[in-house]
């Protein structure tokens, strides 16, 4: 079968992951939405197994009233892309272009769509504080329950999506849940830390910024490194951290060729957000399964999904999201090296065997394939 990727910005390691896994067995396309007005972007040209498609369309993705211009304008190209590949399935990743695929399939109802969902948009799942906001969670509700309509396959990084959002329009044999797991093979080079000072790292785009600032400020107070690996794209922690000794920013990294190293400077990983948040209470980071493979303790926000997981296989401890105390303490008891962060890296290294990417893997293609 012919399978093409519609994604809104070059392929992650995630859906990299995806791609791998269904070559072996189909023909592949990615067509990917280029924002930037820019070069091609991808990192993967060398794999000449797959044809990349680079759309370019300017578009300021943090203003959605300037984005809908733009997205009527990829609509139509997408759409005559599609028209000339002719896949058999079609696997996108956004609710944007779940739009723009539905305008192609009412016209070819032969084609069959798998929706991916790593993040769960806190408007969807979040109470509302105020009638506009009220009113713009029932519009995305109601358009994500009808474009779903079309899809016959949805799958999930957090078994709660489904739990708390998507049982209202799917039945739950139509959803395959695949963990964050990494690709081992990216970490051949990988070695534990064994000298240097205490570091505190935290490996992934940057948001939350309040959670970040209190890490960087308790950590100065404790006399205690930060590692922060990332893109920051508002500036606000590269800005407050500019003149702080203890913070090394390593900036956008090339995921296959740095995440071995970034995580060999950390002894342990921060993964505290905003617990208010309903789609932060559910979320599954792919740094929880990354810092186990690597067997470093993370640090997760109380009343979280994830708070649960690292309780229960050991291997973290967490905080209240916005308490430095709490905070403080803990970290004041890991840098002790004491017996009880030993455990917690032990645990790890007993926990990363349960974790195989082939085993899911081989439960995508399974699951495609059964959408002929």
């Amino acid at each position: 079968m012919k399978i093409c990727f519609v994604l809104p910005h070059e392929p992650n390691p995630r859906i990299e992951k995806r791609i791998d896994s269904l070559l072996a067995q189909h023909q592949v396309t990615v067509l990917v939405w280029n924002k930037n007005d820019s070069q091609p972007f991808f990192t993967r040209q060398e794999n000449n197994l797959v044809k990349y498609i680079d759309i370019m369309e300017p578009c300021d993705h943090g203003k959605p009233l300037k984005r809908i211009l733009p997205m009527l304008r990829f609509s139509k190209k997408v759409c005559r892309y599609l028209k000339e590949e002719e896949p058999d399935i079609i696997y996108t990743t956004n609710l944007d272009l779940l739009k723009s695929i539905n305008n192609y399939v009412r016209r070819n109802s032969k084609v069959k769509i798998a929706y991916e969902i790593a993040d769960l948009h806190y408007m969807l799942v979040d109470p509302a504080k105020s009638i506009k906001q009220k009113l713009v969670q029932i519009v995305l509700r109601n358009v994500e329950r009808r474009l779903s309509k079309r899809v016959e396959l949805l799958i999930t990084t957090s078994p709660k999506y489904y739990d708390v959002y998507y049982n209202q329009f799917f039945h739950e044999n139509e959803v395959l849940f695949i963990p964050n797991i990494p690709d081992v093979s990216n970490f051949d080079n990988y070695k534990v830390k064994e000298r240097g000072p205490f570091t505190v790292g935290f490996v992934g785009a940057v948001r939350f910024e309040k959670q970040l600032k209190m890490l960087i400020d308790v950590c100065e107070k404790l006399n205690i490194n930060v590692f922060i690996a990332g893109l920051d794209k508002k500036g606000e922690i590269n800005r407050y951290s500019e003149e702080k000794e203890h913070v090394r920013r390593f900036g956008k990294y090339n995921y296959s060729k740095d995440i071995a190293n970034i995580y060999g400077q950390c002894d342990c990983i921060f993964s505290v957000y905003d617990s208010s948040l309903n789609n932060v209470k559910i979320a599954l980071p792919n740094k929880l399964y990354e810092a186990m493979h690597c067997q470093l303790p993370i640090i997760a926000a109380k009343d979280t999904y994830l708070s649960e997981l690292i309780s229960e296989w050991n291997i973290g401890e967490s905080i209240q999201c916005d308490s430095s105390i709490e905070l403080e303490t803990l970290l004041k008891k890991w840098m002790s090296n004491d017996r009880g962060f030993q455990f917690l890296r032990e645990q790890c290294e007993i926990r990363k065997t349960e974790l195989d990417l082939d085993v899911y893997n081989e439960k995508l293609v399974e699951r495609i394939n059964g959408l002929k």
